[in-house]
C-alpha cells in the first residue's frame, strides 16, 4: 500500500512538473525584474510566475513547520501518557501487563 501511495505521489509530481514546463515554454515573453537594489536577468514571464509559486510554497511550508513539529511532539507525549494510563489501569485491575 505504501508503494502504491508513493507511486501515485510521483506520478502527480511528474504531471505538475510537466504542466509547469509547458506553462513556462508557452509564456516566453522576456521580462526584467527590477528589485530594490538590483536588476535580475531577463527571463520569460512563465519562469518568473513558476519561480514565485515555488518560493511561496516553500516559504509557506517553512512557516507552518514549527507548528507541525509542535503537534507531532504533543501527539507523541499524549500517546505515551495513554500507554502509561492503560498499563496502570491493567495493574489496578490485576491483569498481567504486556511484555
Amino acid at each position: 500500500m505504501a508503494a502504491l501511495k508513493l507511486f501515485i505521489y510521483i506520478v502527480i509530481l511528474l504531471v505538475i512538473v510537466a504542466l509547469g514546463m509547458l506553462f513556462g515554454f508557452r509564456n516566453d515573453t522576456a521580462v526584467t525584474v527590477d528589485l530594490l537594489f538590483t536588476d535580475v536577468s531577463t527571463m520569460g514571464i512563465g519562469v518568473w510566475i513558476l519561480l514565485s509559486f515555488v518560493i511561496g510554497s516553500l516559504f509557506g511550508w517553512l512557516v507552518s513547520l514549527p507548528s507541525t513539529i509542535g503537534l507531532k511532539v504533543s501527539s507523541k507525549h499524549h500517546q505515551r501518557k495513554i500507554v502509561r494510563q492503560r498499563d496502570e489501569l491493567r495493574r489496578l485491575k490485576g491483569e498481567p501487563s504486556e511484555g
